[in-house]
């Protein structure tokens, strides 16, 4: 079967005024692509005893360190350090700050300085400074139609500073100083019939996404510069010439999005109503706000590991090539829900209350470079732990040797610095035995 969209035939001018992911007109049933691959998804049983962890937020700061902050639900904060098999606790949250008994949203500093917290679908949170416990910014949102959207906050860097990002009104964000409270966002009132919802921050800091909605009701997924805000034009992410519309769909809202790199996101769903969305991935130009492909098959929660990865409760994870829109992974076993995107793994936690551990493996069929030789290399770092960096500069110099095209795999061996006990290059470049 073969899809087409409707929209793809109007002329410019139509295209403007028409809401993007728009599937009217679609013939026929879409058609679930795969390609055979020599990646997989390798599974690791981790006991890792603890409280029950109620949310969980990457420590990008340690590298390929596979280390989380943990809210549990003992009301400490926990450092999960899925390498070293442990859940230490640091301090108590302070008290007043959420409640543990609805769902909490958790975003952690690049530095791992900072944590804000809230409850998801709450009014109030608060900053956290984690090593000494001081509350350092209270964040109130007013409760105009807050239950049906997520708690907006995020950590950007910009001049120097930690800054969160995080919902004031139903219609305004708010960037403040993490450390001192300083509001750096001030403004007048300006109309914006727009309800916030969650933040994305792409990779570089380039840009932020937000995945809300207005009276209609509509979801409208937003994307603006953060340069333009923070450091140009206070209004820039209510109605500045950065500001892209990504999609548009009726009664759907805080979408799965995950950002590929500054310029494309991913967005869950191909539709323009609730009712009848299809799962698929939206690849979209967040400084244009033109959607380049889609394809179908993509459902759940998405996350971006070199290829789209997404992971749902009925389907389990799949791995999508971003280019063709294949699938070259199908592990319906795995039901993670976190991602670490320096050590690139994922976890679940197991009915038992244990942890397992999934790892992207392998690389896709095809490449010439990937010879016996790198391979071998591989297997032999692979089974002596943690890969030192007089090794990883050798299987650099083999990988350049083979021909390798691949900049960010040379790139980290050349770097020779590693601090988990797996290397994710390594990974990637096994043979499944």
């Amino acid at each position: 079967m073969t899809c087409t969209s409707a929209d793809a035939e109007m002329c410019a001018a139509c295209r403007a005024d028409y809401p993007p992911s728009s599937a009217a007109g679609i013939v026929g049933t879409p058609e679930l692509r795969q390609r055979a691959s020599t990646v997989w998804l390798e599974r690791e049983a981790v006991a890792a005893h603890g409280p029950a962890r109620l949310a969980a937020a990457p420590l990008l700061g340690d590298g390929e360190r596979a280390r989380w902050l943990v809210v549990g639900d003992d009301g400490w904060f926990h450092l999960w350090d899925l390498d070293a098999r442990s859940c230490a606790a640091i301090r108590p949250i302070p008290d007043g700050v959420v409640d543990l008994g609805q769902p909490v949203t958790l975003r952690v500093s690049r530095d791992g300085r900072f944590a804000a917290l809230a409850n998801t679908r709450g009014l109030a949170g608060a900053v956290v400074d984690v090593a000494t416990g001081a509350v350092t910014v209270r964040m109130q949102r007013d409760g105009y139609h807050s239950s049906h959207s997520d708690y907006s906050v995020a950590f950007v860097d910009a001049g120097g500073r930690t800054l969160v990002v995080h919902a004031t009104r139903w219609n305004r964000l708010d960037a403040a100083d993490a450390r001192t409270g300083e509001l750096v966002t001030a403004r007048e009132p300006h109309a914006l019939d727009y309800f916030h919802a969650g933040l994305h921050v792409s990779p570089g800091e380039a840009r932020i996404a937000d995945t809300g909605w207005v009276w209609g009701a509509a979801g409208i997924v937003r994307a603006w510069s953060l340069d333009a805000w923070l450091g140009a034009n206070v209004f820039e992410s209510e109605d500045g010439p950065s500001v892209r519309r990504l999609g548009y769909r009726l009664y759907d809202w805080n979408n799965s999005l995950v950002w590929l790199d500054d310029d494309r996101v991913a967005l869950a769903g191909y539709g323009s109503d609730v009712d009848w969305m299809l799962p698929a991935a939206r690849i979209v130009t967040a400084s244009t706000g033109v959607e380049v492909r889609w394809f179908y098959g993509p459902s759940g929660w998405f996350a971006f590991d070199r290829h789209l990865v997404s992971i749902s409760a009925r389907d389990g994870a799949a791995v999508w090539d971003v280019d063709t829109g294949e699938r070259i992974v199908h592990e319906p076993a795995a039901r993670a829900r976190w991602y670490h995107p320096g050590a690139r793994v994922f976890v679940e936690v197991a009915p038992d209350g244990d942890l397992v551990a999934w790892r992207l493996c392998g690389h896709d069929a095809g490449a010439p470079w990937l010879t016996d030789g790198v391979r071998v290399l591989a297997r032999s770092l692979h089974a002596g732990g943690a890969p030192s960096s007089d090794g990883l500069r050798v299987l650099g110099d083999a990988l350049e040797e083979a021909g390798c095209p691949d900049a960010e795999l040379l790139a980290h061996c050349r770097a020779g610095v590693h601090r988990g006990p797996r290397c994710w290059v390594v990974d990637r470049l096994l043979a499944r035995l």
